[in-house]
């Protein structure tokens, strides 16, 4: 999608720890690679100049994550809701189905990424009318916790607002992805203050604050 044969591969680093001997952590400290702007244009308030280039994935597992993240955001770009309710992490559904009293867990997960879906595809509708074509991409990951065949992995992904006088992406934020199969197939949530409950359904406190870090 991009030609980054001028961009130099970031240095990265990671610690990996052993916690109670119940899982496994890796926190890493990759550098985020940016094309630079060709342009001197300021940015609005809470954008940065340049285009963040889509972190490579380093193992199977973070390139089959890659991928599936890639597949969910376009299938919500494109409102393709049946193919979008895939990625979606299912314990969220659980979780948010307290507030639908009475509907199945299925109509809640419909409602839940059509809002999704359509406040994206208005969005890039906005400024597609600009001249502006958006890119949502992973720019690092953060942190991977490993349970048996169960991984967590956080990673930061920003968005990539171009057109032919602007090149900037917007601050990062944090999701998760969840794999139970040994990292083939994911699922996706944000980082936000409902995760550590909707993870503590099904998972204990020690794995949900390693999972959730300082971030919240």
């Amino acid at each position: 999608m991009r030609n980054s044969h001028d961009i130099q591969s970031p240095k990265s680093s990671y610690e990996s720890v052993s916690i109670n001997k119940s899982f496994d952590v890796d926190e890493y400290n990759y550098k985020v690679a940016i094309r630079d702007s060709h342009t001197n244009q300021q940015t609005p308030s809470g954008f940065y100049l340049g285009e963040i280039i889509n972190y490579r994935g380093k193992t199977s597992q973070e390139i089959s994550l890659l991928w599936q993240f890639s597949e969910y955001n376009n299938a919500l770009l494109k409102g393709e809701i049946d193919k979008a309710m895939q990625y979606y992490y299912p314990g969220a559904v659980k979780y948010y189905k307290l507030y639908f009293e009475g509907e199945e867990e299925t109509v809640v997960m419909q409602r839940l990424i059509k809002e999704f879906s359509n406040d994206l595809i208005e969005t890039a509708k906005q400024l597609e009318n600009q001249g502006i074509s958006i890119d949502i991409v992973i720019s690092r990951p953060i942190r991977k916790v490993v349970q048996g065949e169960t991984i967590f992995i956080v990673f930061e992904i920003a968005t990539n607002l171009v057109s032919e006088e602007l090149q900037i992406h917007t601050t990062p934020d944090l999701s998760v992805g969840i794999s139970i199969d040994n990292g083939k197939n994911w699922t996706f949530n944000a980082m936000n203050e409902d995760l550590p409950n909707i993870l503590r359904m099904s998972y204990s406190n020690e794995i949900v604050d390693t999972i959730m870090g300082s971030n919240f």
